[in-house]
């Protein structure tokens, strides 16, 4: 656990805020797709995975760290 919170508090790579960024962007546009009135359940249930993923892609993007500043893994 403490692994996990020094990763998401430690910088993140150029890439990964690239990463961040399409997650964010895709959650947001699939987010405004499922308040379209009178669409279709299927249109809505898809819109709403594709809000997850992104919300997903997010998350991994904050959890990728450095090579060349690797986690402290230590545990005390």
């Amino acid at each position: 656990m403490k692994q996990i919170l020094a990763r998401l508090s430690s910088p993140t790579p150029a890439f990964w805020k690239k990463v961040q960024l399409f997650g964010a962007s895709l959650g947001i546009f699939a987010t405004g797709l499922t308040q379209i009135p009178n669409a279709p359940a299927l249109f809505t249930v898809i819109s709403t995975n594709v809000a997850v993923a992104g919300g997903v892609i997010v998350l991994v993007g904050q959890l990728a760290c450095n090579s060349n500043n690797p986690v402290d893994t230590e545990t005390k």
